[in-house]
């Protein structure tokens, strides 16, 4: 990939295994602020953290995790690109702290249109259930988004949930087959953006490195 978005680098000790892992030829956001790091092969002409707003009632643990946006640009040989990575709360209740973080990330990508826009991290949300879209779902939609892997029907007509990206740890079964990581693409008013390709890797008890699989998704800019 040109591009890997990553949260839960909560350590410097972590982000600085992950540098060196990557080895030369990267560009890298500074610091670990909520526990997210974008890395670019591009460069990162510059780089913005947004905490949310405290809430009290969060869990101590998402407390201490200070979670909020990050957003770089990026430029690449098609122009530059404004990448977004995120990780909202672990709570799920309809007027929780995660919706309300959820709301706060929505306004901020709803004034951020003068770049073609890459959104990816774990919202914690689903974009389809056997029920049919999310809230979530159609407010990107709204937004201008286009998924990796949007909701979708069956030959029956019936709703397709979408690949699991967290499957629990350590991976000895299925323990939480749910999609909280996604991939969106937004484009500008002079370019497209779309997906050509998305697969889930990483996502076997062999070869998970983590709770959570990795999504790779190649994305095509042209010129409206």
């Amino acid at each position: 990939p040109d591009v890997v978005c990553l949260q839960e680098v909560f350590l410097e000790s972590t982000r600085r295994r992950l540098v060196d892992g990557l080895g030369d030829g990267w560009t890298f956001t500074p610091g670990t602020a909520g526990g997210l790091l974008i890395a670019s092969r591009f460069g990162i002409q510059s780089s913005t953290y947004t905490p949310f707003p405290t809430d009290g009632r969060l869990r101590l643990v998402e407390r201490l995790a200070r979670k909020g946006f990050l957003d770089a640009v990026v430029p690449t040989p098609a122009g530059r690109v404004r990448v977004v990575t995120t990780h909202l709360a672990a709570e799920f209740s309809e007027d929780g702290a995660r919706r309300r973080q959820q709301d706060e990330l929505f306004a901020a990508l709803d004034t951020r249109s003068d770049l073609p826009l890459l959104l990816a991290g774990d919202l914690n949300t689903a974009v389809v259930t056997g029920r049919g879209p999310t809230a979530a779902w159609r407010a990107l939609e709204g937004l201008g988004f286009r998924h990796a892997q949007p909701p979708r029907r069956d030959a029956d007509g019936r709703w397709i949930r979408s690949t699991p990206t967290r499957l629990g740890w350590p991976r000895t079964g299925d323990l939480y087959p749910w999609a909280p990581d996604h991939v969106l693409v937004r484009g500008s008013a002079e370019v497209d953006a779309h997906f050509v390709a998305f697969t889930v890797a990483l996502d076997t008890p062999e070869t998970a490195v983590s709770d959570h699989n990795l999504l790779l998704a190649t994305v095509r800019l042209t010129p409206r």
